[in-house]
């Protein structure tokens, strides 16, 4: 059968974090959440707006920034395999944190919270609860990592005069040039 879900189900088969998933489980995914497809330059996410949905990156490429005031910071690139937006799977109605923007045609999976009641014995949707879990967990830590990095660089040198470390930037000042908007 070569329909749209089957095309997507043996896409979603070459994606490592559904190595072991059965290319049924993966049919059935695709039926509960059909692809999208995104146009080069496509405004997916915008910072600010409601967030009701993730995606699960198939093919292409998309690209996370943050910005304010004409001021953008680019912070990554999704590829296929990870997810992006994740944090509406378990905080519904919350702000997106940043703009998503289809830098080439990208083919995505749309994840949403109503679609966790409708695969909850799917062995496909537990492949990808636990790649959000480890998705999360690397960010965390790479958030604590530059938290801490933005911490030791305010903090005043042994030898350098205290006239000179009050003019350092504070903190919080850095923090907001490390994120791109106010803490």
């Amino acid at each position: 059968m070569v329909d749209a879900a089957g095309a997507t189900a043996a896409d979603l088969a070459r994606l490592p974090l559904f190595a072991d998933v059965d290319r049924s489980d993966l049919e059935d995914l695709c039926r509960v959440a059909p692809p999208v497809v995104l146009a080069a330059g496509t405004p997916v996410f915008a910072q600010g707006a409601r967030a009701d949905v993730a995606l699960l990156v198939v093919a292409g490429e998309l690209e996370v920034a943050v910005g304010e005031g004409g001021r953008r910071t680019v912070l990554g690139k999704i590829a296929p395999g990870e997810v992006v937006g994740e944090l509406a799977l378990v905080e519904p109605e919350r702000t997106r944190l940043a703009t998503v923007t289809a830098t080439r045609a990208t083919t995505c999976i749309l994840l949403s919270p109503d679609l966790l009641a409708v695969v909850t014995r799917n062995a496909a949707w537990a492949a990808i609860e636990r790649h959000l879990l480890r998705s999360l967990v690397r960010r965390v830590r790479e958030t604590e990592r530059a938290l801490h990095e933005a911490w030791k660089a305010a903090q005043p040198a042994p030898d350098r005069p205290a006239a000179r470390a009050a003019a350092a930037p504070s903190l919080r000042e850095r923090l907001r040039g490390f994120v791109g908007r106010g803490t």
